[in-house]
């Protein structure tokens, strides 16, 4: 009987893994930033980023809320403000050491490859960092081939993020020495 119910649970059970992890995989040192969290896409999130190769950036925490900016008909760029708590109402603006919590969903134009997915930030207020691709923060994911991924990650002031910029967020994969940008967006950081 025991079997049997055991047979029946593993046949109904539908498993399906967030991610892939590489066959070593290293904890953070100190001083580097957390590994996102990968999540199920929110059905109400993915209907919202449905435009092949965006990234939709939304507040991923209590301690952040989202907003949206009129950048040209049609175009609205989020903006991502660090909230404070009603015991600290006295207070003018939100502890600068606080991070942003964020939450993105990506549509890729094509599927991923079984390979690492970069997650690049890059300041949009710095031309030339962006011409010479260097990123304020990178983050590796690995996942299986797929054409939507959503994750949680905190944008941190000791990371380089500055109140009042505009980031620029790519997801890349890279094989065989091609690079390949899946989807890309842009948040405000307020």
């Amino acid at each position: 009987m025991l079997t049997y119910l055991f047979l029946l649970l593993s046949a109904l059970a539908k498993y399906q893994p967030a991610t892939i992890e590489p066959p070593f995989s290293p904890a953070p040192l100190l001083g580097e930033p957390d590994r996102p969290r990968m999540l199920k896409p929110a059905p109400a999130l993915a209907r919202v980023c449905r435009d092949p190769g965006s990234v939709c950036v939304f507040a991923g925490g209590a301690d952040t809320y989202g907003d949206a900016e009129d950048i040209s008909p049609r175009v609205l760029l989020p903006v991502l403000r660090r909230s404070f708590h009603l015991a600290s109402m006295a207070a003018e603006a939100p502890p600068a050491d606080r991070p942003w919590q964020v939450e993105i969903v990506a549509r890729f134009k094509n599927p991923s490859a079984e390979a690492a997915i970069n997650v690049v930030v890059l300041d949009k207020d710095d031309p030339e960092a962006i011409a010479n691709k260097e990123a304020v923060m990178i983050l590796d994911v690995y996942t299986q081939p797929t054409k939507l991924l959503a994750m949680r990650f905190d944008l941190r002031p000791e990371d380089g993020f500055v109140a009042g910029h505009s980031y620029l967020l790519r997801l890349v994969q890279t094989e065989d020495g091609h690079e390949t940008v899946l989807a890309e967006g842009s948040v405000n950081l307020d």
